[in-house]
């Protein structure tokens, strides 16, 4: 007689970020994350089912949620409509505060704590909130990187074995397209020229350190002759940033793409001789990752979470320093064949059916404990 299956165990996923139509991080890491576990539900290799829940205001964007998985329609302080789920994760900050359900949150970055030159007054302030707030409603805070969590745990007050490092992962999209598929990409943009370009992916705010970048190719003449291009949507003090005669000075060898579809982000990386990510804080960074995948060599800050997910495989700076920029762009562009290589063969090692297998443990954990908030 054939043993009846265990009846799996319902788990949401807040899914909100991925009802817009220029999906940010969060949505990246939201979308990425659920096909991962769906992909392991399918095959049994999980005792939980997956709802995706979904905020009521979003509901005019509801033809960009996920259409595979059942969705859960919810407002608070409501409890969730169908099946009451046993665990929700917040795949931000947002947590939905169902009494009797265990919760999780992933912590992508703290910069509202590290700073208050990085973002408008009103929205620090309700980020910094958040923050604080994390301790008592989740089980378990999932930070994506070590010095994610260091960040956290030396400013807000939580014990520290309820923050776990959960790495996020890479796309297999992420990889040197075909050489026509690429040309394509790079005549559409005004870059299969054949001249050199540094890329920058992220967006244009103060916390990016463009300016810095900019600063860097103005001072050094081994960069004369190479353009920047710079792919994002404007953030705080891009008007600022805009207006500055640094950003104007670079003249036609500063090409701003704005927002770009993710589908046009490896042919870019790829056609790049170098990629840069001078920020001055970043939880995670995951183009860093994104471009080494493509094949591209890496200058990035020497701060935050840059130097722990680089691993060793890009060039570091400190991003007060024009010139330590400019030196590592520079030795960057000398990388060879083997060192890129190697650099690929790092980012291959951040899948997201790792960052899934990882969640399905913190999951675990988060049930056997009290639901922390009720």
């Amino acid at each position: 007689m054939r043993r009846a299956r265990p009846a799996l165990l319902p788990v949401a996923i807040e899914a909100s970020a991925l009802c817009t139509p220029r999906p940010s991080g969060v949505a990246r890491y939201t979308r990425e994350l659920a096909e991962a576990l769906l992909a392991l539900a399918a095959g049994g290799q999980t005792p939980y089912e997956f709802h995706f829940a979904y905020r009521l205001s979003r509901w005019r964007g509801r033809g960009r949620c996920l259409t595979e998985a059942p969705r859960l329609w919810y407002q608070e302080p409501l409890p969730p409509l169908g099946p009451r789920p046993l665990l929700v994760h917040g795949t931000d900050l947002r947590v939905p505060t169902w009494r009797g359900v265990a919760r999780v949150a992933t912590l992508h970055d703290v910069f509202a704590l590290l700073s208050d030159k990085w973002s408008p007054p009103a929205f620090r302030a309700r980020k910094v909130a958040a923050y604080l707030a994390l301790p008592a409603r989740c089980a378990r805070i999932v930070a994506v990187s070590e010095a994610t969590r260091q960040d956290f745990l030396e400013r807000v007050a939580c014990p520290p074995e309820r923050v776990v490092v959960v790495h996020e992962g890479v796309s297999p999209a992420f990889a040197p397209p075909p050489a026509a598929k690429r040309q394509v990409v790079l005549v559409r943009h005004g870059l299969a020229d054949g001249r050199p370009y540094l890329l920058f992916v992220g967006g244009i705010d103060r916390r990016k350190n463009l300016l810095g970048l900019l600063r860097a190719l103005l001072a050094e003449p081994a960069l004369a002759d190479v353009r920047l291009v710079v792919v994002g949507s404007e953030g705080h003090g891009a008007a600022e940033l805009l207006g500055d005669p640094v950003w104007r000075a670079l003249g036609p060898r500063l090409i701003n793409l704005g927002y770009v579809p993710d589908s046009m982000l490896p042919a870019l990386y790829a056609g790049a001789a170098a990629f840069c990510m001078p920020s001055f804080a970043e939880g995670f960074g995951l183009p860093l990752l994104e471009a080494m995948a493509c094949g591209t060599p890496v200058m990035a800050a020497d701060r935050g979470a840059l130097p722990e997910i680089a691993g060793g495989h890009a060039r570091l700076a400190d991003p007060e320093s024009p010139t330590a920029i400019a030196t590592a762009i520079v030795d960057a562009l000398a990388a060879t064949p083997a060192e890129r290589e190697a650099a690929r063969a790092h980012a291959a090692e951040f899948t997201w059916e790792r960052t899934a297998r990882a969640l399905l443990s913190v999951y675990a954990e988060a049930l056997a404990l009290p639901r922390w908030g009720d």
